[in-house]
């Protein structure tokens, strides 16, 4: 199942103080809209080796 990972920068992952800056999570609103929005019905995916 072909996946991906959107990542943002954060500080101390995994602990109770996990940190990040709220304009980074603002800002990858658009570039994961923009996938999406051009994403095209029945499109598929495939690694090519």
């Amino acid at each position: 199942m072909p996946s991906a990972i959107v990542s943002i920068p954060n500080r101390y992952m995994h602990t109770t103080v996990e940190m990040l800056d709220l304009r980074d999570l603002d800002n990858m609103a658009r570039p994961l809209a923009a996938f999406l929005a051009d994403v095209k019905k029945g499109e598929r995916f495939a690694v090519k080796v």
